[in-house]
Order: structure tokens, then sequence, then C-alpha cells
């Protein structure tokens, strides 16, 4: 049987699988605080997770005390991470890099840019302390944008864990679930740069004795900002290595 030649073109167009990194899953989960975004994230296949938020720790050592464990507390620190998890052979003893969480490295970039704003003396002297100008918003956009693309190309899977708010329409009263971060711009864009996207919900057991863990990839009529993909329920229980097995098992289809 002849083997069917694939085609040729004059700019650089490719399969999407032909990607090298297409092997690896970009996922982002958003919960309010106190739903278990940490404890979630132990549940990633040998896990370094990038801990922007120093209380996480404790959880990190009871649930998953096997997981590697690196504290950021700077913009530089973030890139210097995210660098090296993408050139460093030391980074392929990792299968995930978790990111605990994605809110409160954007508030250590939102402090990076008002400390390096060329009109920081000028609103400070004015009595404005810790407050973007216009131009500042458009650096701090910037430098989301390239982290969340540093992260979703590395060579290993990703998982963005984010704080929620809550929404209310001034006109439907309906409520909305929202990822938390400062702006109004940013928030909707969020979800994009993932291939899944979910929402981590705490809702009693069957047998009301107890407390599970879920997260929500797509419910019809959902007020969450939620992206779903081939393999998953709508609804999963909170284990992210699970995950991952559903959905190699729906590629290999």
């Amino acid at each position: 049987m002849a083997t069917k030649k694939q085609p040729s073109f004059s700019i650089p167009i490719k399969k999407a699988g032909a990607d090298p990194t297409a092997q690896y899953h970009r996922m982002c989960v958003t919960a309010l605080t106190g739903a278990g975004k940490t404890v979630l994230g132990t549940t990633a296949p040998r896990p370094l997770i990038m801990v922007a938020e120093s209380i996480s720790k404790p959880t990190i050592q009871a649930f998953n005390p096997e997981a590697y464990v690196i504290e950021v507390t700077s913009r530089d620190e973030i890139m210097k991470v995210l660098e090296w998890a993408r050139s460093s052979e030391e980074a392929r003893h990792f299968a995930t890099l978790v990111v605990d969480s994605a809110t409160e490295c954007g508030e250590i970039l939102k402090k990076w840019v008002v400390e390096n704003s060329p009109t920081r003396a000028k609103m400070e002297a004015m009595g404005k302390f810790n407050v973007l100008t216009l131009d500042d918003w458009g650096t701090y956009y910037s430098e989301l944008d390239r982290m969340m693309r540093m992260f979703t190309t590395l060579p290993m899977h990703t998982l963005c864990l984010a704080q929620a708010f809550e929404q209310v329409d001034e006109v439907s009263r309906a409520r909305f679930l929202r990822p938390n971060f400062e702006g109004s711009k940013f928030p909707p864009r969020f979800p994009g740069y993932f291939s899944l996207s979910g929402v981590l919900e705490r809702v009693p057991s069957a047998d009301g004795k107890s407390v599970e863990r879920r997260v929500v990839f797509d419910t019809p009529g959902s007020m969450y900002l939620t992206k779903t993909a081939k393999g998953l329920d709508d609804v999963e229980p909170a284990n992210v290595a699970r995950w991952i097995e559903k959905l190699n098992a729906a590629k290999k289809k």
C-alpha cells in the first residue's frame, strides 16, 4: 500500500500535533479562597510547585511530602524559574510545573511595575502609592502575557492555579465566578492561554457526612469561564494525574 504523501507549503504551515510541546497538557483551575487549590496541585504527576504564597507550604507537606517546592517573591525569580524549566536538563526530573498561585504572581508583577515606573516619584509626591498609570497598566498586562506564554510552552505539563472572585450582574443579578487579577482586561483572557480550564468546588458527599472536591470543566448554563477537552467528563474529581491519564487515553483512540 502506497504511503500517502504529505503536502508541502511555501509558508511555515505544520500540523498542530507536530509541535513537540503538543504532548503536554496546559491546565488552569480557579477557585474561591479555601476551596483547596493547593491540595489539587499536589495531585499532579511528579510536581514542582512554584509557590508565591508561603502559607501553601504546610498544605503541600501534609498532602504530598514527595512534591518539590520553590518559593518566588520577585518578578526576576519567577522568570528565572520559568527559564530554568524551559532549558535545563535538571527540570526533566519533573512531569508537571504547578503555579500556586497565578493571582499572587500577578501581584508580584504589579509591584515590580510600580517600583520601576518612570512616574513613580511623581505619583508618590502626589500621595498616590502603588497606583498604576495608563502606561503602567500596559506594562503590567505585557508582563502577565509574557509569564503566561512562557508557562504554557514549557516541555512539561503545566497547571496554573488562580484565586477566583464573584461578580453579580447588576441587571439579572446572576452570579459569575472569574479569575482574580488586577484590572478588567486580563480575567476573561486568562483561560485562553490553556487547553483545559476548570473551576474547583467543594460539595457535600453523597451521604452528607463529608466534603468532596470536584472540578467543573463544562456545565450547561454555567456561570464559569471553563474549557473542556476530549476524554474528560463535564465534572471530574480533583485529581490532576487522573485527568492526564484520561486525556492521553483519548488521544490514542
